[in-house]
């Protein structure tokens, strides 16, 4: 962490350097106005380094950063966190990582990159992008709920392609839609519990098989009997991938704590 912050004020340095050159008032402006790497990172102050994203888009992102410091800064309750987190979901949403077709990208105001997985870059398919989007639950007929700087829209799950994945139970199979590569601790009471965190901030979030989510608590004593419950095995059934998007499907177990047994959950692999 320490080395990592030493470059980005070494990179500053330089570029404050060589933007003096150029015209010294404008470097002298920046510095007299307290500047960070972020002033540097994206021509849109807010979007992520190297990122196709809009001015409203990183003016939506820095609603998300400021409410993480101010958590960092304060460090609240578990309870007050949850409180803030999750009425900042239900307003904003919570960035989630996704697939998606780059023509969708802009429709929706999504934060979006060139996807990494070769099979995508050779599609024959409209080109695909991992993209990160603000989402706040999805609808019943399974539609997410997006949300950008000053309007709330509705996509399928063709604009903003999340992981499907299958639970087993003994007497039915549970389908979630779940944020891209994120892997799920437990399930209970028919929801699937995840610990997630950024810029150092750590919280909970639950998803039910019906779309609903919702901000939980990250400081359960016996996460770790969960984390070492987790183990790869053979799937019930022989699914496809989601082609273009998923190439395959593989199978692992986790922990039921309804039943205090372990079942068998679904996801699948891009690349």
């Amino acid at each position: 962490m320490f080395l990592i912050k030493l470059i980005k004020k070494t990179s500053l340095f330089f570029v404050l350097i060589n933007c003096s050159t150029i015209n010294p008032n404008w470097a002298k402006s920046i510095i007299n106005k307290e500047t960070t790497y972020e002033d540097f990172e994206h021509p849109n102050r807010g979007c992520p380094e190297n990122s196709l994203c809009s001015p409203e888009m990183g003016e939506h992102r820095k609603k998300w950063l400021k409410l993480l410091g101010e958590i960092k800064k304060q460090d609240p309750t578990e309870k007050k966190k949850i409180q803030l987190l999750e009425k900042f979901r239900q307003q904003h949403g919570l960035p989630v990582a996704h697939f998606s077709y780059e023509k969708y990208a802009k429709d929706y105001d999504q934060i979006s990159w060139s996807s990494n997985c070769k099979e995508h870059l050779e599609t024959k398919t409209p080109s695909i992008s991992y993209g990160l989007s603000f989402i706040s639950e999805l609808k019943k007929n399974q539609t997410p709920v997006v949300h950008s700087l000053q309007k709330i829209m509705f996509a399928s799950l063709d604009e903003v392609k999340l992981d499907k994945v299958f639970v087993y139970l003994s007497d039915k199979k549970l389908t979630f839609y779940i944020p891209h590569a994120e892997s799920p601790i437990l399930l209970k009471d028919n929801k699937l519990f995840f610990i997630r965190s950024d810029e150092d901030v750590f919280y909970g979030l639950s998803i039910s098989s019906d779309g609903k989510w919702e901000i939980t608590n990250s400081s359960d004593k016996n996460q770790s009997r969960y984390f070492a419950s987790t183990e790869e095995t053979n799937c019930p059934e022989n699914n496809a991938g989601e082609l273009p998007f998923f190439k395959s499907r593989f199978c692992r177990k986790i922990y039921n704590e309804e039943t205090r047994e372990m079942v068998v959950i679904e996801l699948p692999w891009s690349c």
